[in-house]
């Protein structure tokens, strides 16, 4: 089994570096960051960069806490309650 450190691609810190940077750039605008993390990723994908392995795993832990930050703050008594639109 490969050490976590040897599985980091060299490439993997900077797409990480232009997505703090495009989230920066759309907090100064008064977006929330996300919007600029999803910027970049839509940027690099479309001029065919490609992510190493290190940063797939680190994409799916950062969506397991993502889902796990939302179904802690979900209600059930609030999915239940019939609402009319």
């Amino acid at each position: 089994m490969e050490s976590i450190l040897s599985s980091i691609d060299y490439k993997d810190p900077i797409w990480i570096a232009i997505a703090f940077l495009f989230g920066a750039l759309s907090r100064g605008i008064g977006l929330p960051p996300l919007v600029g993390f999803l910027i970049a990723g839509f940027v690099l994908n479309f001029f065919g960069f490609t992510n190493g392995h290190f940063l797939n795993e680190m994409a799916d832990l950062g969506i397991a806490l993502l889902l796990f930050t939302i179904g802690l703050k979900l209600k059930i008594k609030d999915l239940l309650q019939v609402e009319i639109w």
